[in-house]
């Protein structure tokens, strides 16, 4: 659950960045692939001073309730303007979430080192 605190300190980039259009992109560490900060060399999760680290899951609900009605994944330098294509994101994020966090960590380093995605309002 988000509460108005996180809601509006974290949905101020997205409405101050997003384009006339009502477009932008973000990019944020990773819960799965974390943590990314110094405590990655002895924990599996941040324990430094860190910003909070994501997935898609989250995220994409974040950008909904701040007013986006759009999301799409940015893979390979551009987004993945597919419907099938966030399902499946989140289908293999889910997969990938229920897994040890030593394994989860390593499995998750390339695919998920951060949820980088477009939104569109």
């Amino acid at each position: 659950t988000f509460t108005p605190k996180i809601t509006n300190t974290i949905s101020r980039p997205f409405t101050t960045c997003s384009s006339p259009a009502g477009c932008t992109c973000s990019d944020t560490p990773h819960l799965y692939s974390g943590p990314h900060d110094a405590s990655r060399g002895f924990a599996y999760i941040h324990e430094g001073m860190h910003l909070k680290e994501w997935t898609y899951r989250e995220m994409s609900t974040l950008v909904k309730k701040i007013g986006f009605k759009q999301w799409n994944t940015f893979r390979f330098g551009k987004p993945r303007a597919s419907g099938l294509c966030n399902l499946m994101t989140l289908i293999i994020e889910g997969m990938v979430g229920i897994l040890p966090l030593p394994v989860r960590q390593k499995v998750a380093g390339r695919p998920f080192n951060g949820v980088t995605m477009f939104v569109r309002k």
